[in-house]
């Protein structure tokens, strides 16, 4: 920080977290200027995953990165309106920083003339986003956006392309054949598919939600086209000694016996689905519902997943 008094610098003391005096014998007409001299630094996911946003003093800076599709982006008064629901686009074409060094702001230049605008031409991948501009936040409106950068090494950088793009393409197989989907435990999701239950409770466990039940709980989830033949439901490994079923429409789908041997790791389990179970449907709805056997627990139950069958 530097003060003037009448544009003559003033003596400080370097106090972090006090107060500056300025004691004189004041005039009308006197002019104090203080200024605040911002840098550019870094800050990474506290995970300390190579993940990092850029700021600016107190100013945190994005880049607009598209405008040309923002179909179900905009938020409105419907139930779940609030939630992006766009076409997703791949990862692996993501803008990424390319850099030897974990602190990259030797390459981020200001642009004259404009104030709090950035470039960083020199580290960004691939080369069709290397205009992009680093501006405040809270300027980026009616665009997609990236704030927080994928930070890699240049020799890495095909190998994380290629695993990227391996993932990518699998999670976005699984959208395609996913008719849908609920989160157990999180309100919206849950509101959205009708909830309801007894002695049921939900809780997070590893940065997941789960919901699990004395009793039962249960799902509305939409199959308007009666396309679900799979239930796709996502366990922890290390659940021990709960019995519980699993309904659709009523109807027995299977008996669940957790025993804890898949170890402390998150895992899938697909239910094939018959014709009976949907022609049992009452209108556009499958209900799924988990039972627990008497002293038992249904779950814990991390993800619902409706999937249609392979093409």
């Amino acid at each position: 920080m530097r003060i003037q008094v009448n544009g003559k610098p003033v003596p400080l003391t370097d106090r972090p977290g006090s107060f500056v005096s300025l004691e004189r014998k004041w005039k009308t007409g006197d002019e104090v200027t203080v200024s605040l001299p911002m840098q550019t630094k870094l800050e990474y996911l506290p995970d300390n995953s190579s993940w990092a946003s850029v700021v600016h003093g107190p100013v945190v800076l994005a880049a607009a990165t598209d405008t040309t599709d923002l179909t179900g982006l905009w938020a409105d008064g419907s139930r779940m309106g609030h939630v992006a629901n766009g076409p997703l686009y791949p990862v692996d074409e993501a803008p990424v920083i390319v850099s030897e060094s974990r602190d990259f702001t030797s390459g981020i230049k200001p642009e004259e003339g404009q104030p709090l605008t950035f470039t960083l031409s020199d580290l960004i991948y691939p080369k069709e986003y290397r205009n992009l501009e680093l501006k405040p936040f809270y300027t980026i409106h009616n665009t997609r956006y990236i704030l927080y950068w994928p930070v890699i090494t240049p020799d890495s950088l095909e190998k994380r392309t290629l695993a990227i793009r391996e993932k990518e393409n699998e999670l976005l197989a699984l959208e395609a054949r996913t008719v849908d989907q609920v989160a157990p435990g999180e309100q919206q999701p849950e509101t959205g598919h009708n909830f309801r239950g007894e002695g049921t409770e939900s809780g997070i466990h590893e940065g997941r939600y789960w919901r699990h039940a004395s009793g039962w709980f249960s799902y509305d989830l939409n199959d308007s086209g009666k396309e679900g033949r799979i239930l796709r439901v996502t366990y922890y490994g290390m659940d021990a000694g709960r019995v519980f079923d699993i309904f659709i429409n009523g109807i027995l789908l299977t008996t669940v016996k957790s025993d804890g041997r898949m170890g402390s790791r998150f895992f899938d389990i697909d239910y094939p689905i018959s014709q009976a179970f949907t022609d049992s449907m009452l209108q556009d709805v499958m209900n799924v519902k988990f039972v627990a056997h008497a002293g038992s627990i249904a779950g814990g139950i991390y993800y619902v997943r409706l999937i249609k069958s392979m093409p």
